[in-house]
């Protein structure tokens, strides 16, 4: 997961440029963000509310199905 993160980190910036670059200055650049920005919010709250029921050994099986679902997506 360390070593994911880390490349993952690297990474990330650079398919910001790539999507910025390809939408230009078009409406989806706003709807992408607010949609992320909302998407990391509900997350990060339903996270929570697991992590309230069941402990922090919640947290690694919701971090792999995230990190399946980013590898599969890519």
């Amino acid at each position: 997961m360390v070593l994911f993160s880390f490349f993952w980190n690297a990474v990330l910036p650079q398919f910001e440029v790539v999507a910025f670059n390809y939408l230009g200055r078009r409406s989806e650049v706003r709807r992408l963000r607010v949609w992320g920005s909302i998407g990391f919010i509900l997350t990060v709250g339903l996270l929570g509310v697991l992590v309230d029921a069941r402990g922090p050994a919640a947290i690694l099986p919701v971090l792999l199905f995230i990190y399946a679902g980013i590898w599969w997506r890519a």
